[in-house]
């Protein structure tokens, strides 16, 4: 694949939605729509494409979705997490618990012992 003008390549940033069980869940929310026009710049996506619009495609409203994964921070997969506040309480509860277990994780690593 070629690059473009900026040396930048077609990168896809979907929310994966997973349906399993009777639940419908959302792993990563993405960038969202928020962006300065650097940001348009730099990274070249598509600001109308959302969480939201995406869950649209699947014929899914916000409040459709029951459980919210975040794979981790970064903004690429986690700064629309504002959005997903229109999803249900529990998603987005679960989502922050997820986060913050995370969070604790990553500034607390477990030392583990190595065999001698």
């Amino acid at each position: 694949m070629p690059v473009d003008e900026y040396n930048r390549i077609v990168l896809s940033l979907s929310p994966l939605l997973i349906r399993a069980g009777g639940r419908k869940i959302v792993v990563d929310v993405g960038y969202g729509s928020r962006h300065t026009e650097k940001d348009l710049k730099i990274w070249g996506f598509d600001p109308e494409v959302t969480v939201v619009t995406a869950l649209a495609d699947e014929s899914l409203e916000p409040a459709d979705i029951d459980t919210v994964i975040l794979t981790h921070l970064h903004a690429d997969h986690a700064a629309q997490t504002a959005v997903a506040a229109q999803l249900t309480a529990e998603a987005v509860n679960a989502a922050i618990a997820a986060a913050a277990c995370r969070a604790a994780s990553a500034s607390s690593p477990v030392r583990q012992s190595r065999p001698r």
